[in-house]
């Protein structure tokens, strides 16, 4: 049997523990049957009797003991930090060796989050040391066995988590928010509530520190040489030191982002946003802490601060919506040292769809070519990076916002609850099948999109995807893929 549970003396940091895949809130293992709480400014302390601390040291200790915590066991070559979104900043969601699991792992498991909701995991997991990071939007961190889908531990944060966690160093950071405006005119901001940078134990989910932030932390923060970086929906652009929390320096220009996660490449930060104007993409120097440039569409309605942009050799690939009933979608390649454009590649037209019609696709690039989506038009291109040529354009039946993944002979991706294997030569669809769906009712206010999907993430042979309506993290075997093509 493995135990794991996190503890943390904070108002917005509830441990639990996990007895196989049963949560345990109330009993001896969970040390909140004898807890006393004294509120103390935003603190609340926790206190244990002598038997329940006992008892939580020796569950701890059993989770280091056997070998499931997030470095025990990880496999030669596989990673063991994850740093940025989606793993890399060529946003191409693949584990290598299997995320210290297995470079063969071909597994099935469902693991549902509660309370279920629609579109509850917004980020695709990381994966590191034989342990996959999710967030969720019943404000948790959950920690599960790679292998066997059971959870090691869950964090209770103060907000809604939409961001990826990165792992670093035995510690998980991420960040909480939700997409509410909140004032007006130039004291607007994006993200009621409190939101906040979070480090927490890997091993065990303990509370390491907080830091507030002004606004959301929806993005998926980066890491680089010791900074955390982060941009929010309070237009403040943070640096912070990853061991403290301590900050280090902050850019206070007004972008205001979504779900924008910074792009860490050739000593600058990218990322997506509006300050006063058209949505553009952003430089921020990490020499000068200053903007370094700025690319704005007048044409576009929204989308730019939704999008995590990918970047290999000096060049940054970004989508921009443009219009605003009817959106012309274009692939762009931009300079990283000065935001000028190499390129521009139009992909096509089509109707705006209600929540998502203004979003952007996020593309993967692997071997030279980019493989890309887009929320407004159905399918998935192949262009080649350097040109913007097509390669090919596969005609999918739904439209595809998340980087698919790409390894092998294959390009794996998934939208609406569909799971697509395609030939990475042709774009010929080899097999598909149903991972889940969202409930009729809500399919019409969510347009031509049910579920903007998350990425897959291919750990071995095995792809963890959102299921159901988003509220299941699911383990499908390429194998089972291929088997209904």
């Amino acid at each position: 049997m493995r135990l794991a549970g996190s503890v943390c003396a904070h108002r917005d940091g509830v441990g639990v523990l996990f007895v196989g895949r049963r949560r345990v809130h109330r009993s001896w293992a969970a040390p909140c049957r004898s807890e006393r709480r004294r509120e103390r400014g935003d603190h609340a302390v926790t206190r244990w009797g002598a038997r329940a601390r006992a008892l939580w040291a020796v569950a701890v200790g059993l989770v280091l003991a056997v070998g499931s915590g997030p470095a025990a066991g990880a496999a030669a070559g596989a990673p063991t930090t994850w740093t940025t979104f989606l793993g890399s900043v060529s946003r191409n969601p693949v584990v290598p060796d299997g995320g210290g699991a297995s470079p063969t792992l071909d597994v099935s498991w469902r693991f549902p989050v509660a309370p279920a909701r629609a579109d509850s995991i917004v980020a695709a997991p990381s994966v590191v040391g034989g342990v996959a990071y999710f967030g969720a939007m019943d404000h948790r961190v959950y920690a599960l066995h790679v292998q066997t889908g059971k959870p090691l531990w869950s964090f209770l944060a103060n907000n809604q988590v939409m961001s990826q966690p990165l792992v670093v160093g035995g510690r998980v950071f991420f960040g909480t928010g939700n997409k509410r405006f909140v004032g007006d005119g130039g004291s607007r901001l994006r993200g009621s509530g409190p939101s906040a940078l979070y480090a927490v134990s890997a091993a065990s989910g303990r509370l390491l520190w907080r830091f507030p932030v002004r606004g959301e932390a929806m993005p998926t923060p980066a890491y680089q040489a010791g900074v955390l970086y982060e941009a929010t929906g309070g237009g403040e652009f943070y640096a912070l030191d990853a061991a403290s929390g301590r900050s280090l320096w902050t850019l206070h220009e007004g972008v205001v982002t979504s779900m924008s996660s910074p792009t860490i490449a050739g000593g600058m930060a990218v990322f997506g946003g509006r300050r006063h104007g058209a949505p553009s993409f952003y430089a921020v120097s990490l020499h000068t802490h200053r903007l370094a440039w700025k690319t704005p569409f007048p044409a576009a309605w929204a989308g730019t601060d939704d999008l995590s942009t990918s970047a290999s050799n000096g060049v940054v690939y970004v989508q921009a919506p443009l219009g605003r009933n009817r959106i012309t979608v274009e692939e762009l390649a931009l300079r990283l040292e000065s935001g000028r454009q190499i390129w521009r590649r139009i992909l096509g037209s089509g109707p705006a769809a209600y929540h998502n019609g203004e979003e952007t696709g996020v593309a993967a690039l692997a071997g030279g070519i980019l493989y890309v989506g887009s929320p407004i038009l159905p399918g998935l291109w192949a262009l080649q990076a350097a040109t913007g040529r097509v390669i090919w354009h596969a005609p999918l039946a739904v439209a595809v916002r998340a980087a698919p993944a790409v390894t092998g002979q294959h390009v794996y991706a998934v939208s609406a609850g569909q799971l697509f294997a395609l030939n990475r030569a042709t774009g010929a669809v080899v097999g598909s099948l149903v991972v889940g769906h969202r409930p009729p009712e809500s399919n019409a206010h969510y347009g031509l999109i049910p579920c903007a999907s998350p990425a897959p993430t291919l750990v071995g042979q095995t792809l963890l995807v959102a299921g159901g309506a988003q509220d299941v993290l699911e383990a499908v075997p390429v194998q089972r893929l291929h088997a209904v093509g």
